[in-house]
């Protein structure tokens, strides 16, 4: 997990799951961050691997993938992402996007 997965600015930028329902998933216990951070970072691992990236935009709408230059942008993200030149909340951000974690 990344330091940048689970400050306040990372979990506000996910739909689908609120904090309390995360961490009920999880189980009893004292956990050393917030429980949806796991999500924010499952979110983010899958992106860095797949270049799969589980996102909304404000509505709550799957991001199309057919939109143009999409994929473009996507790598790019991904590829910076990687080389840890930026973070998934500032991507999330800067597209308008929110994280995806109804899963």
């Amino acid at each position: 997990m990344d330091l940048a997965d689970w400050r306040p600015d990372a979990l506000g930028r996910t739909r689908g799951l609120d904090p309390a329902t995360a961490a009920a998933r999880l189980g009893p216990g004292d956990l050393p961050v917030p429980a949806l951070a796991y999500w924010v970072t499952a979110v983010r691992e899958l992106f860095e691997e797949t270049g799969l990236l589980l996102a909304v935009d404000e509505a709550g709408r799957p991001v199309d993938p057919r939109a143009p230059g999409l994929g473009e942008r996507l790598e790019a993200h991904r590829t910076a992402l990687v080389r840890g030149e930026g973070s998934l909340t500032a991507i999330l951000a800067g597209e308008g996007w929110l994280a995806d974690c109804r899963g």
